[in-house]
């Protein structure tokens, strides 16, 4: 079972997650909750949704797609981890489409150089208003 608390955005899209496994699902309901004070803002609205599919970078099993260029990167639990503060990581799949990628992601430290430990399109990516510790999101165009 999954579970999760202070999630941010916290009003817009249902995710229903498998874990891996296969999904079934019967006579599910849903119900709108009332406003009140626990009502999410602006601030923590999910963003509306694009016509532009979507396609994952990572299988979520493997670094397969992914190259490892300093540190020690493994797949643990659907993510991708480094215990090596100076670490790197280079999405190599080829064809990758136009559009806008996105990325969670959460360090113990602020970088020396001011990016995040992976690169995409031969490109890295600069780290913006990151919050140590926490979960951020970056969307690299």
């Amino acid at each position: 079972m999954t579970a999760g608390s202070h999630c941010r955005p916290s009003k817009g899209y249902l995710c229903l997650e498998s874990e891996g496994g296969l999904l079934q699902v019967r006579d599910l309901r849903l119900m709108e909750l009332p406003p009140g004070t626990h009502a999410a803002g602006p601030d923590r609205t999910a963003e509306e949704a694009t016509a532009t599919p979507m396609c994952p970078l990572y299988n979520g099993l493997d670094l397969q797609g992914w190259e490892v260029v300093k540190g020690n990167w493994k797949s643990e639990d659907w993510r991708l981890t480094s215990d090596a503060t100076d670490s790197e990581l280079r999405c190599t799949l080829p064809d990758l489409p136009e559009g806008e990628f996105r990325f969670d992601y959460k360090r113990p430290k602020l970088p020396d150089d001011g990016y995040l430990p992976f690169s995409i399109g031969g490109k890295q990516v600069p780290a913006e208003k990151e919050a140590v510790s926490e979960w951020n999101r970056v969307i690299v165009r």
